[in-house]
């Protein structure tokens, strides 16, 4: 499947198994449906060409390698309701640059994000610590032995990310100015601040807001 590229599969797929999409190195983009439970083992592994991926909100579960060898993918959020992220779920995938974990996911297995760079940020959504379900090792890295980190404010030891006390999760760039990355509040309205610690809002990441259920109103007037 090497000329492939992109995946919009009907409602109604409820599972999408073993290496489906293994090595369709021309894969840009999948969108997933609403009915969609479970990705098997490297369903996607290998897809080289893969930037744009949207996780379905119903998924639970994350089998291993599922993504695995993705090599151009930045950015994953984790749908709330996901339990499972199987080993070396995301291995190899050396661009990846932000990942969003809620605290519905209690599983994460052996090196989950195990070859990606140092620079990769893990936000997770329940707190400075993995949860005992995870693997000890779910995020060992072989770069120098490297254990990749996370708090719940401070992503990989960066001195330029925190949250604020409204769920704004922020990331400060070198001219001073915020971009908000994720929220985990649970409000139905939102008033996206016009600063964060003094310094001006200027962007908001894509799928910032994504899977936020209660969400019925964004005030945007002072951005």
């Amino acid at each position: 499947c090497t000329s492939l590229t992109s995946i919009d599969l009907p409602e109604g797929v409820t599972d999408i198994g073993e290496h489906a999409f293994n090595g369709c190195t021309s894969l840009t983009s999948i969108d997933l449906p609403e009915s969609l439970t479970s990705i098997g083992n490297s369903a996607f592994s290998g897809c080289t060409s893969l930037t744009d991926l949207k996780l379905s909100k119903s998924i639970s579960s994350m089998a291993s390698s599922a993504f695995s060898g993705c090599t151009a993918l930045e950015e994953v959020r984790i749908p709330s309701g996901m339990s499972t992220v199987g080993s070396y779920a995301f291995e190899n995938c050396r661009s990846l640059k932000f990942v969003y974990i809620p605290s519905s996911v209690t599983k994460v297995g052996y090196g989950a994000f195990y070859g990606c760079g140092r620079d990769l940020a893990i936000c997770f959504e329940g707190g400075s610590s993995a949860p005992s379900g995870w693997d000890t090792n779910w995020n060992y890295s072989y770069d120098n032995n490297n254990y990749l980190s996370f708090t719940h404010t401070l992503l990989n030891g960066l001195n330029n990310t925190g949250k604020t006390a409204s769920g704004f999760y922020w990331f400060e760039y070198g001219g001073g100015e915020m971009e908000i990355i994720a929220y985990s509040g649970n409000a139905a309205k939102v008033i996206i601040p016009e600063t964060i610690n003094g310094k001006p809002v200027r962007l908001i990441r894509e799928y910032a807001f994504a899977f936020d259920e209660n969400l019925t109103t964004i005030n945007l007037d002072d951005v």
